[in-house]
């Protein structure tokens, strides 16, 4: 697996990379919790569970303020072997007047399951180039938790360093709009029909020379593009060492996804020295689908004269959204792309975030399709609530379905190893086949095939799920010891049984003469 850390320069300096100084926040301490809120959307006993929630965090030492830093669990159901967890939404907000804006930070990390507990880490930071004033921080999770054997997905979200965060390099732009091409390798997505990327954080930061800055916010932005299961050869992917790829050609699958993911982070000026930081994880299943809808951000300038100065008054503002046929037994949301921006000049900051809430989907057993609805809320302000700042946002779909537990027949080795010449007392072979797969076997066919000597078909029984069954004895020609016999097992040779996979049906084996003594 590979990654970067997003770092970019805004001005035609050279740039030496700052230390690394987000996730997992070696100097954030655990911070208390002044909230939480958490309930489940949707579940279906047995299969999966979906849940959605908020914490929030404070730091108000004055005059040194500190990363906010929570450390949650949940507890998942007995039939739930996988979980994760990712981000829907973040809310910051200085405690006294307005300020100017250094660094904006949410991220979540340190995923783990042990035993039937999801367990993760979350911070956020909100400061000035002096870090000297209390503030506010809440951010919004979905938890999917879900049965292995009845929906085909699994998750990478590991984030230890070289994992999962992503970096550019240093460049010399003119433009504040900034590009990441990234990707992740894992063999487990190899055989996967689908691979999604899911968000769970960003860290945006002025970068000017060797110090950090803060100045009035006019724009910040994130785009986490389309993802597809392709790695470029010859595409520079920032620091991330170059795809390993086999041949000088690009690759399709193969335990690979890539995307690119877009950032904005500026005031007045065309453009200053930033870096963004994004923490990601991916989720590949053939029961995963995603549904990706264009989304652009592009820097704005000269709001007064091209936009008339639009905007309004207020707070938090809130919309319904509404998503038809989609096509999926299970579907929730992610906030994979905003944008917020003052609408006349950049300002100060009192309050600024986006965030998902209120989901539903709603779909008909009978019916192919479902349709979703969730809130948007988001808000940049000043002290003075004047103006309001505008918002855009993105929801990438992530679809589940359940195909249903599969068997998976294989010929089981009862000697162990790759020994499957197992004789009775009357010197006739025995051949054994196992269902390896998470559904009852039904009754198949076995052939065995002896060179020379030809083929036999063998009658399987039905097999239940981690059983295996030994078949009627099977007299070996005598012309097929040459010296030895060599000789070729396949289970389910007719295609009479849905199987997880058929690459495991066949395997070839030798049986030696019974020397006399």
């Amino acid at each position: 697996m590979i990654s970067t850390i997003l770092v970019s320069c805004a001005q035609e300096v050279e740039l030496k990379l700052p230390e690394r100084d987000v996730l997992p926040f070696p100097e954030a301490i655990l911070s208390e919790t002044i909230s939480s809120e958490r309930e489940v959307l949707f579940e279906d006993p047995g299969k999966i569970i979906v849940v959605y929630g908020s914490a929030c965090g404070e730091s108000d030492k004055p005059g040194e303020e500190e990363v906010i830093k929570l450390e949650e669990s949940m507890d998942i159901p007995d039939y739930a072997n996988n979980a994760t967890i990712f981000l829907n939404g973040w809310y910051l907000k200085y405690l006294n007047k307005d300020h100017a804006v250094g660094r904006v930070a949410t991220m979540i990390d340190n995923i783990q399951i042990e035993d039937s507990t999801l367990k993760w880490n979350a911070a956020g930071v909100l400061k000035d180039k002096n870090f000297d004033d209390g503030y506010e921080w809440c951010y919004y999770y979905t938890i999917i938790a879900w049965n292995g054997l009845q929906i085909d997905a699994v998750v990478d979200h590991d984030d230890l360093f070289a994992e999962n965060w992503f970096w550019s390099p240093i460049h010399e732009g003119k433009t504040a709009l900034l590009s990441l091409p990234s990707y992740i390798q894992n063999p487990a997505f190899a055989a996967k029909k689908t691979v999604a990327v899911l968000p769970r954080g960003f860290h945006y930061g002025w970068e000017e020379g060797f110090s950090q800055k803060d100045h009035h916010l006019l724009q910040i932005a994130y785009n986490l593009d389309h993802s597809e299961k392709f790695v470029e050869h010859g595409k520079d992917y920032g620091f991330a060492p170059a795809p390993p790829l086999p041949t000088s050609a690009s690759l399709v699958g193969s335990g690979f996804v890539s995307w690119e993911t877009y950032a904005i982070f500026k005031d007045n000026r065309l453009r200053r020295d930033y870096r963004i930081e994004e923490l990601v994880s991916a989720l590949g299943g053939n029961d995963v689908g995603t549904v990706q809808p264009p989304f652009t951000i592009l820097p704005r300038e000269d709001l007064g004269l091209f936009e008339g100065c639009i905007s309004s008054t207020g707070g938090v503002r809130t919309e319904d959204i509404i998503i038809e046929n989609i096509p999926f037994k299970y579907a929730v949301p992610m906030l994979t792309g905003w944008e917020l921006w003052h609408g006349c000049d950049d300002e100060h900051v009192t309050e600024i975030g986006i965030w998902l809430s209120d989901i539903e989907y709603d779909k008909n057993p009978d019916e192919p399709v479902g349709t979703l609805r969730y809130k948007v809320s988001s808000v940049l302000r000043d002290k003075d609530s004047k103006p309001r700042g505008n918002s855009r946002h993105k929801v990438s779909i992530l679809g589940l379905n359940s195909t249903g537990l599969k068997s998976d027949l294989m010929p089981f080795s009862a000697q162990g190893g790759n020994i499957f010449c197992t004789k009775d007392s009357e010197g006739r072979l025995i051949i054994f086949v196992a269902n390896v797969g998470g559904a009852d076997a039904p009754f198949s066919t076995t052939t065995v095939e002896f060179f020379p000597g030809g083929s036999f078909e063998l009658p399987t029984p039905a097999i239940p799920t981690g059983s295996s069954r030994d078949l009627l004895p099977l007299d070996i020609p005598k012309e097929c010891f040459d010296p030895n016999c060599d000789f070729r097992i396949t289970v389910d040779a007719k295609s009479e049984v849905i199987e997880v996979s058929e690459l495991n049906n066949s395997v070839d084996s030798i049986c030696q003469p019974v020397t006399k003594e």
